[in-house]
């Protein structure tokens, strides 16, 4: 009989890692059944989705988790009834920490037979460390991205696998002269790319800054020409949040997406897996980000243990990409060090170096993440 392994994701990167996780197992395992909670991505590999409306679980921040505290229940409870009606022989819970955190102990109490793991595990080495024993009280495996999160795991009863990044596997160099063909844009034209989120709090939040920091930088580089990429899943409301300008290119297609980073000069991100993707390309990157007051006075105020967002400066202990968090996030300020890589062609490369030196501290391991997490999925069963 061929094992079943259900995979709940919860957005969209765990979506995309979903399905290429979900490519890695058929690789190794023809026979085996797939299901799940997911998206676009994860239906392409084949695996055959559950009916569950995943909008509205992605949350991020205390304030916006307490706000949304019954209605993320509500949902953890359907989605646990689904799975138990599935009954797969191994649970993989990617991304969205409380969601799923919600959901495997639902099937835990009325399934203990159910293999458990978490895909990836919680940034412990960023906030909350205490995070790493109820891991342990719940799920039966943990892979995780970066060597130092095993540590906080040794003294607990957990399988515990470093996998690596994803984004690193998954970046394929795009073709800047096809992108700038298709949209009439010379090779001497520089070009700003704004990467302004996946999630809807971060279309709010953040994405209004970042194109209008992108605008700031056109107004003072006449030539400058201005793409905007949001994540497919918010692209309407990123169009609706800040309408696009004549002038600009919006783009929504990931094969597109590399296409863009290999043709810009510049990129202004919301912090997520696509700054990674982008030091990857060697774009030079400002990174942004903004929550509720709230749940930023509640971080600052010692549940988290790094001074970064980004998962690149963490990895270096230092701010590699410049960060502009909360009130820092503002037009001015990061045009002005956009601009500074626009001007001055050596202060760019320098700082596409020191992103790329620092991508080195994010793993060495050589085997796909994907493969990987396949591997230690398929041991555990």
């Amino acid at each position: 009989m061929s094992r079943h392994i259900l995979l709940l994701s919860a957005e969209t990167s765990g979506d995309i890692f979903g399905g290429e996780v979900a490519t890695a197992l058929r690789e190794i395992d023809p026979e085996i059944k797939l299901s799940g909670i997911g998206g676009p991505n994860m239906d392409a590999a084949g695996i055959k989705l559950l009916d569950f409306d995943r909008s509205g679980v992605s949350i991020l921040g205390w304030w916006e988790g307490i706000v949304s505290y019954q209605r993320i229940l509500a949902l953890a409870a359907r989605a646990a009834e689904q799975i138990l009606a599935e009954r797969p022989d191994h649970l993989v819970l990617v991304d969205s920490w409380g969601f799923t955190l919600r959901v495997a102990r639902a099937v835990r109490a009325i399934a203990p037979e159910i293999k458990l793991t978490k895909l990836i595990g919680p940034q412990i080495w960023a906030s909350r460390p205490g995070r790493a024993k109820t891991v342990a009280e719940t799920y039966d495996q943990v892979l995780c991205v970066l060597q130092r999160e095993l540590a906080f795991y040794e003294s607990l009863n957990i399988d515990a696998r470093q996998i690596g990044h994803p984004a690193i596997d998954r970046f394929s160099e795009g073709d800047a002269r096809a992108f700038r063909s298709r949209y009439g844009i010379s090779d001497r034209a520089q070009l700003c790319l704004v990467c302004p989120g996946s999630r809807h709090s971060e279309i709010e939040r953040v994405a209004p800054n970042l194109i209008a920091s992108a605008r700031l930088l056109k107004s003072r580089y006449p030539g400058l020409r201005i793409v905007v990429a949001p994540s497919k899943a918010v692209s309407e409301h990123c169009r609706q949040a800040v309408p696009p300008s004549p002038d600009e290119i919006w783009i929504d297609d990931q094969n597109e997406l590399h296409d863009a980073m290999a043709a810009a000069s510049v990129s202004l991100a919301c912090s997520g897996t696509i700054t990674t993707e982008l030091a990857c390309a060697g774009v030079a990157t400002c990174v942004a980000y903004r929550v509720s007051p709230v749940t930023f006075a509640l971080a600052k105020a010692g549940f988290m243990t790094t001074d970064y967002v980004s998962l690149l400066n963490v990895a270096a202990e230092r701010a590699v990409m410049p960060e502009f968090l909360q009130a820092r996030l503002q037009p001015n300020i990061v045009a002005e060090t956009a601009g500074i890589w626009l001007a001055n062609e050596d202060v760019r490369c320098a700082q596409v170096k020191a992103q790329t030196d620092a991508l080195g501290l994010l793993s060495d391991i050589k085997t796909p993440a994907s493969q990987m997490a396949a591997r230690a999925l398929l041991d555990l069963v």
